[in-house]
């Protein structure tokens, strides 16, 4: 009876954790303006950012093919059209950049293919008293608080009355402080996170 009892209740944990997998991940992409409506890629306004990977495909040239992550000054050096800028880009503009370089001198007719790999650029860095401090893929219109649901939620010991948001402003670090701990500040509870956002959550002294 009691081996039936714990196979009951194993399968029900496995159940629930598959329910909490999918919906975090349908979370992530749905009303998410960096996808398609229909979540199969990425939107071609997107624009692309540091540290960002993309994949280039040149149409029966697999030697010009190939991945790349976007460096630091915001460039990428591809074989023979070298160094091109790509930071603050579209897909279709980095596409027909590149097809102007290999129809200068290199190929006849190329067929350019670009896509997003991996999107490294926009994050918000979340870390203190939560639940799985790191980065959290930056949404348009993110609030504080659904950027700290996201990363797990707050621990049991830390203090909702002080959040502190570090945000670069113009080159110049500005500190912000905030409070969740009463919902009735909505200006506070729906403050708009910006990429590159760093937030800090620090313990309660009670």
């Amino acid at each position: 009876m009691k081996y039936k009892v714990f196979i009951f209740l194993l399968i029900a944990f496995i159940i629930t954790s598959c329910s909490r997998n999918k919906s975090s991940y349908i979370y992530s992409k749905v009303n998410n303006p960096i996808y398609n409506s229909d979540n199969s890629a990425i939107k071609n306004d997107y624009l692309i950012g540091i540290g960002d990977v993309i994949e280039i495909q040149v149409y029966g040239e697999k030697d010009l093919s190939g991945k790349y992550t976007v460096n630091n000054d915001g460039s990428i050096s591809i074989p023979l059209a070298g160094i091109i800028i790509v930071n603050g880009l579209t897909i279709s503009e980095v596409t027909n950049i590149i097809t102007n370089e290999y129809k200068n001198g290199y190929l006849v007719t190329p067929i350019i293919t670009v896509m997003i790999k991996e999107i490294n650029s926009k994050k918000i860095y979340i870390f203190g008293e939560i639940n799985r401090p790191g980065t959290v893929q930056y949404e348009e219109n993110m609030t504080i608080l659904q950027a700290i649901l996201i990363a797990g939620g707050f621990t049991k010991s830390a203090d909702k009355g002080k959040i502190y948001i570090t945000r670069n402003v113009n080159g110049v670090e500005k500190r912000i402080s905030l409070s969740v701990d009463n919902l009735t500040k909505l200006d506070d509870v729906k403050f708009k996170m910006l990429p590159g956002d760093v937030i800090y959550i620090p313990e309660t002294i009670f």
